[in-house]
C-alpha cells in the first residue's frame, strides 16, 4: 500500500522541521506566529471541529476574508480529514446559500462583517452549525 503526503502531514512536518520560526504575521492585529505557535492554534480548532461532530469526509465552509483565520480553518480541516469549501467573500447571500445547499456542510465559519448576508439565509440550513469567529457572535 502507497502512502501518500496529506495537507495536513505537511503542515505538521514543516512544524516539526521550522517550529521556532516565524510562520505568520497579521500587522494590522498585532500577531506574530511561529509555526508552533500556529500549530497550536490550527490543533485548537481541529479539537473543536471534532468535538462539534466533524469527521473525515464531512465539510466545512468557509465565508471568510483573506486571512490567517482561513489557512487556520484549511490546515485544521486537514488535520481530520474535513473537507474544506471556501466560499468568496464578495457573493451576495442567494448565491452562498447555493453552494452550500450543495455542500451540505456542517459547519461554516464566518466573518461579523458578512452577517448580513448569512442572516438572510440560515433559516435555510436548520442542521448546519454557523460560527462567528469574531468575538461578538451574532
Amino acid at each position: 500500500m502507497k502512502m501518500y503526503l496529506t495537507i495536513g502531514k505537511l503542515f505538521e512536518q514543516t512544524v516539526a522541521k521550522f517550529g521556532n520560526k516565524e510562520a505568520l504575521v497579521d500587522r494590522p492585529r498585532g500577531i506574530r506566529w511561529t509555526y508552533q505557535e500556529w500549530n497550536d492554534e490550527v490543533n485548537k480548532l481541529a479539537n473543536t471541529l471534532l468535538a462539534s461532530g466533524v469527521r473525515k469526509g464531512d465539510r466545512v465552509s468557509t465565508f471568510l476574508f483573506n486571512s490567517y483565520e482561513l489557512g487556520t480553518v484549511y490546515f485544521a480541516a486537514a488535520k481530520i480529514g474535513a473537507i474544506i469549501n471556501p466560499i468568496n467573500f464578495r457573493l451576495k447571500a442567494d448565491e452562498v446559500a447555493y453552494i452550500l445547499h450543495d455542500a451540505e456542510p456542517k459547519i461554516v465559519l464566518f466573518e461579523h462583517a458578512l452577517e448580513p448576508q448569512i442572516s438572510k439565509i440560515h433559516d435555510q440550513f436548520p442542521s448546519v452549525s454557523f460560527w462567528s469567529i469574531d468575538e461578538s457572535t451574532p
